[in-house]
């Protein structure tokens, strides 16, 4: 705030002061009775206006200072009730108004939430409720086989097992809402979860006869099971989708000083430059998932999201036309762990 807008909102204080010396100085300019002397009279104006000068200074400096501590606690999202507190008139005034928006906010706020978790509760039913035509799809998959119908039943099981993927995604979308209920940090086998999640995508990497690459992954970590067993499922799906027949995925770890790597290697089609800086973005399908058709931008973005909360980070190195490696880096926090199983 500058010096202008100062003594704009002071005017009234500035034209008050200035019509009491002009009324001042034509009362002794005009009274008779008055033993006037002109000198006296204008050092006199020359006092007046040195008093209020200086005051306003004073009261302008105190008024700056003050602005900036305002405006640099709301930079930097700190509290300003200490500054606005017993403040005047004009500032009590906007304290109500914000109080009185803030619980009108509050209010919104309840309604959204409520209508948000009836949504979310709806959403969970309908997964639960999906899952029984899948299985029952499952089912007849088995018996066109039986009929030796095997290319048909292998189309059937693709797309069932699609279908998994994609209710899968919804459930970790919305558990991903309120993540702090359905969570629960544990010892984790990461071979295991690396087989259940091969299990899971064994039909598609039959059909594209894919080649798997799995190094000794005996090691255990500390994360929630679900959200580990999701992010590997995403990535290896995805490996799944942007590979061409007879393709290949390693996996693989490293050791590091307060860690552990988990490497996921493909040899597909890889990752333009230009979108890998966005690839765990909400929604983003860049140019790989526009030409494939069927990418929704959710399942990295989820992944990454939750993993910032429970132990480990997502990266990304990939070279166009030769390979695309996602690594899962988990902390080690074994040590902390060990020390509250031993108590």
């Amino acid at each position: 705030m500058n010096l202008f807008r100062y003594l704009k909102d002071n005017k009234s204080i500035i034209l008050y002061t200035i019509a009491i010396l002009v009324i001042i100085n034509i009362i002794l300019y005009s009274s008779h009775t008055i033993d006037t002397d002109y000198e006296d009279i204008i050092y006199m104006d020359i006092l007046i206006l040195g008093i209020t000068i200086v005051y306003l200074g004073i009261d302008y400096l105190n008024w700056k200072n003050r602005y900036n501590d305002i405006y640099n606690n709301l930079l930097t999202d700190k509290n300003i009730d200490r500054l606005v507190k017993n403040g005047k008139i004009e500032e009590d005034i906007i304290n109500m108004i914000v109080d009185l928006k803030n619980i009108d906010k509050k209010k919104e706020t309840d309604l959204l939430k409520i209508e948000l978790k009836e949504i979310n509760d709806y959403i969970t039913k309908w997964i639960h409720e999906i899952k029984i035509p899948i299985s029952v799809l499952e089912l007849l998959s088995d018996k066109v086989e039986n009929l030796e119908e095997f290319e048909l039943s292998n189309e059937i099981r693709l797309e069932v097992e699609r279908l998994n993927f994609l209710v899968n995604q919804v459930l970790y979308t919305s558990r991903s809402i309120d993540f702090s209920k359905d969570l629960y940090i544990e010892k984790i086998d990461l071979n295991k979860i690396i087989n259940e999640v091969i299990k899971k995508n064994m039909n598609i990497l039959i059909d594209k006869k894919i080649e798997l690459d799995i190094k000794e992954l005996d090691r255990d970590i500390y994360s929630d099971r679900k959200w580990v067993s999701y992010t590997v499922d995403q990535i290896i799906n995805n490996s799944c989708k942007y590979i061409e027949d007879n393709g290949k995925i390693d996996i693989y770890f490293e050791e590091i000083e307060d860690g552990l790597i988990l490497n996921i290697k493909d040899n597909g089609i890889g990752i333009p430059k230009k979108d890998i800086s966005r690839i765990f973005d909400k929604g983003f399908t860049g140019e790989n998932g526009r030409r494939k058709g069927h990418s929704t931008g959710m399942g990295l973005y989820l992944s990454s999201k939750m993993g910032e909360k429970i132990n480990y980070r997502l990266y990304v190195e990939s070279e166009l036309g030769e390979y695309t490696v996602i690594k899962i880096v988990f902390n080690n926090i074994n040590r902390y762990f060990n020390v509250l199983e031993s108590r």
